[in-house]
């Protein structure tokens, strides 16, 4: 589990905080940073809250969620308990995905390969399934590697998930894989590395090629080059795909690792889902500090205008709002940080945590103009 996907569970409310009472600070920060992602003091509210998952992100209608459907597994497949399990078929022909055995690097050899389908995941990635079900996974293989010159006992594990589409698979590759600490690997765009670990993602899959285990050292460049050689076989199998083109409508400048696809607000607004964010360096208090610029893509102007309209009445309440016109919000937070929200076409676009309203409102031009006939 990447360090960015666990700060993300933990917005998002998928790991349980003791139950305690929101700080009043944290509730000023809540009403006043209106469009602001993840302001850190509401996110520690919500995090101590206690908020039920099972809440957060309820099925439809209210339904209740359906049981857990066993796993599927090779023999001694990890949470089974059960190595009598026979193998089932490959799952929609992700085990064609891997490189074959005679066409693995030097010093690499295959071990297990274990196919799963959403519930099947909680024992295998201490029980965090949630997030990839979020995203809208569909099926997973996970094979596991030997390389040479590995301390005993340590592996080098190959997760491919085929997402619903490539959004989706942007969207859990943006979370799980990309983050501030990344750098590009060898595969280049829409690819990351943390070595020894690389992530991409491609048409509706996601890819992870990571060891489980601290190395430094020899030890660490090997696992690092197994790990781009496989990452680079499985990216031939999958050849060329297209890319969503929302992906990239965000101007050049963004912080690396900050933008991201949610299907859900991790601030628990339930009328926002399904939008990008990225962040953007201001120079500011003698540093950089992160201005947020997101967008949500509508069925069409009447939607956007509708959920402009959601985002006024929860400002209102706030009392912050300094401008209020047919499809453009301007205020403040409690901070005294601004923000700006506006509906153009089928889009609600918005920056927040400026205190440069010029160069935010720059920004905000080139999204709005970058988003033109989509």
């Amino acid at each position: 589990m990447s360090p960015s996907l666990d700060r993300f569970l933990r917005r998002v409310g998928l790991v349980r905080r003791a139950r305690t009472a929101p700080p009043p600070a944290a509730v000023s920060t809540a009403v006043g940073a209106v469009l602001v992602l993840v302001p850190i003091a509401l996110a520690l509210a919500v995090y101590r809250s206690g908020t039920d998952p099972a809440n957060v992100y309820p099925s439809a209608a209210g339904a209740p969620r359906p049981a857990k459907p066993p796993m599927l597994a090779v023999k001694g497949a990890p949470g089974t308990g059960d190595a009598s399990l026979p193998k089932p078929p490959a799952a929609s022909g992700l085990e064609s995905l891997l490189p074959p055995k005679e066409a693995l690097p030097a010093g690499v050899a295959a071990g297990e390969v274990s196919f799963y389908k959403p519930g099947g995941l909680s024992d295998r990635i201490d029980g965090r399934e949630d997030i990839f079900i979020l995203y809208g996974y569909e099926e997973a293989v996970v094979a596991s590697y030997s390389v040479a010159g590995l301390p005993p006992g340590a592996a080098l594990e190959v997760w491919i998930f085929k997402m619903k589409d490539t959004l989706r698979a942007f969207g859990i590759y943006s979370v799980d894989g990309d983050n501030p600490e990344a750098k590009d690997a060898l595969l280049g765009e829409r690819s990351a590395a943390v070595a020894p670990s690389v992530y991409f993602f491609r048409g509706p899959f996601f890819v992870k090629c990571q060891v489980a285990a601290n190395l430094a050292g020899p030890p660490k460049d090997a696992a690092f080059s197994a790990a781009n050689a496989l990452a680079a076989a499985i990216d031939k199998a999958i050849g060329p795909r297209e890319i969503a083109p929302m992906i990239g409508a965000f101007p050049p400048g963004a912080n690396r690792g900050t933008t991201k696809f949610l299907p859900k607000d991790e601030l628990d607004r339930d009328f926002l889902s399904d939008f990008f964010v990225a962040q953007y360096p201001e120079p500011r208090d003698g540093g950089t500090a992160p201005v947020e610029l997101l967008f949500a893509p509508m069925k069409d102007a009447a939607a956007a205008e509708a959920l402009l309209g959601r985002f006024r009445d929860y400002c209102k309440a706030a009392g912050k709002i300094s401008r209020d016109e047919k499809g453009i919000l301007e205020g403040e937070d409690a901070e005294s940080l601004g923000f700006e929200a506006r509906a153009r076409g089928r889009f609600v676009l918005a920056s927040s945590l400026f205190k440069d309203r010029a160069a935010a409102r720059k920004l905000l031009d080139a999204l709005a103009k970058s988003l033109e006939g989509k």
